[in-house]
């Protein structure tokens, strides 16, 4: 039994390769093709070539250089835009008119004009004291209609009081060298600052914030800094017109001055 089972092969344990293509069955027709001999059968060869698979991305063939240069030169060339058929460029905005505006202007000059030209002079008052009065009206009337900035037009009224002789350069500007004149200015200088860098909104809250359960208490409390910032500020329009109407302005619109309708908070602070 041994030697027989030794001699024996082993053909049942080593399986036989299973092809990966099978070919499937010729059908009739192509049987009954074959056996007349109208058809000859496809090689294996042929049919490798058949079932080879194709890639998924084919390379591009490049284009040969003369197709591409008489593709070149079959296509039209990129046409220029027109400049007739292209819209016309915006013209530029107009600048702002400077200068002085003449309808003010003229009726400003006119009123000083009239006055000094026109209306009779009373017997009692000098003829500088009326050309005096004549320019001061040219100038409020100037200063209402705004031919020019409020600087410019107040410089010159002065200028022409002192070159009609009217005032004296020394009585002219010696406002100027008046303290309490720039003390005004430096405080209206602070109040723009108070403006500008919102230090008004700020000790306004901080006003609402500590005695701001009532009005009364808010009036309080600008009484006592008030009192706190005059020995600094003798000047009174310096304080109330400088200082603290920003604040004041702020506080009233916290308290709803801005509405349709004002609270009555806001109104009693003003």
């Amino acid at each position: 039994m041994e030697s027989f089972a030794l001699a024996r092969p082993l053909t049942s344990s080593i399986p036989r390769p299973v092809p990966l293509l099978r070919r499937s069955p010729p059908s009739a027709a192509r049987a009954a093709a074959a056996a007349g001999g109208g058809l000859r059968r496809p090689s294996d060869t042929t049919l490798r070539h058949r079932h080879r698979p194709l890639p998924l991305l084919r390379p591009r063939s490049p284009t040969p250089a003369p197709l591409r240069a008489a593709a070149a030169a079959s296509s039209p060339p990129p046409q220029s835009p027109d400049p007739q058929s292209a819209p016309p460029p915006l013209p530029p905005a107009a600048p702002p008119p400077q200068g002085a505006k003449p309808l003010p202007l003229a009726i400003s000059l006119a009123v000083g004009l009239a006055v000094r030209f026109l209306v009779p002079k009373p017997p009692e008052v000098s003829l500088q004291a009326w050309q005096l009065l004549a320019i001061f009206l040219s100038t409020i009337a100037g200063l209402v209609l705004s031919p020019l900035p409020v600087g410019a037009w107040a410089f010159l009224g002065l200028t022409t009081a002192v070159l009609t002789r009217t005032l004296s350069f020394a009585t002219a500007f010696g406002a100027f060298t008046n303290e309490v004149i720039w003390l005004i200015v430096i405080s209206f200088f602070f109040a723009r600052g108070f403006v500008k860098t919102g230090l008004g909104d700020r000790i306004a809250t901080y006003f609402v914030k500590w005695l701001g359960r009532s009005t009364l208490g808010l009036s309080y409390g600008l009484t006592i800094s008030e009192a706190c910032i005059a020995p600094a500020m003798p000047s009174t329009t310096a304080r109330a017109g400088g200082v603290f109407l920003p604040i004041i302005k702020s506080l009233s619109l916290s308290a709803g001055a801005g509405l349709v309708i004002p609270r009555r908070g806001s109104s009693d602070l003003i």
